[in-house]
C-alpha cells in the first residue's frame, strides 16, 4: 500500500488452490496530501498473461483554506 494505506498497489483473485487467475496493479501521483490526483491501473488474467493497460484516471482536489 502507499502512504496512509489507501492506495492498494495490486488486488488479486486466486483459486481453491492458490493459483493466480486475475490481479489488477495500481500505479499513482500524490499530491502534497498523500491523495492521488492521478491513477494507472493494469489488468492481468491467465487467459492473458502480460499486463493490459485498463484504466487512466485524473481527478482534481479542492481542499478548504480559512
Amino acid at each position: 500500500m502507499s502512504p496512509g494505506k489507501r492506495n492498494p498497489t495490486s488486488a488479486e483473485w486466486r483459486d481453491a488452490e492458490g493459483r493466480l487467475l486475475y490481479a489488477a496493479y495500481y500505479e499513482y501521483e500524490l499530491d502534497a496530501f498523500q491523495n492521488w490526483t492521478h491513477r494507472k491501473v493494469s489488468v492481468w488474467s491467465s487467459d492473458n498473461p502480460e499486463r493490459t493497460p485498463y484504466e487512466d484516471d485524473t481527478r482534481t482536489i479542492t481542499y478548504w483554506q480559512e
